[in-house]
């Protein structure tokens, strides 16, 4: 069960910025985020924000698990973690949001460019056996197909 609560949140986590696409849904989602840190004196990008909203959710779902684990109620330890979750991350500068959400694109673009180039290697190695002509060919035209992906991905990141 908790496997599942956690693998939905870090969908949610990972969808959030798919929020872009939908414009108006997005500009009135981070204009209201933004007035609410405006009140509190910082003024930042809308990507500093939309970070910061997710970096309170994540904080505050892991305190929540963390202190249902303790022994507290799931309620006073919702109450609680966001509360603290809310406390800690309001005070991160919006430079330092911006480092950690280029990090977290950088390093998933780099998984997503990586897997189909990895499931080739898989299957060309693992996947096809034997020494057979046959399945030379098949490995080196998987193996074609690799690089030419990789050079496609190398092309695309310049």
């Amino acid at each position: 069960m908790k496997v599942v609560k956690i693998t939905w949140f870090l969908m949610f986590l990972l969808l959030l910025p798919s929020l872009v696409a939908v414009n108006e849904a997005f500009d009135s989602f981070i204009e209201t985020a933004q007035e609410i840190t405006g009140t509190l004196g910082i003024q930042e990008s809308p990507l500093a924000t939309l970070v910061r909203v997710a970096l309170i959710c994540l904080v505050a779902f892991l305190l929540t698990e963390l202190l249902s684990h303790v022994g507290l109620s799931k309620k006073t330890a919702g109450i609680i973690s966001t509360v603290l979750a809310i406390i800690s991350i309001i005070v991160l500068p919006s430079s330092l949001l911006i480092g950690i959400a280029s990090a977290y694109a950088t390093l998933f673009s780099f998984i997503l460019m990586g897997f189909p180039i990895a499931v080739l290697f898989y299957v060309c190695y693992v996947i096809i056996p034997g020494t057979s002509t046959v399945s030379h060919v098949i490995r080196m035209i998987l193996v074609l197909i690799a690089l030419i992906l990789e050079g496609m991905f190398l092309v695309w990141l310049s």
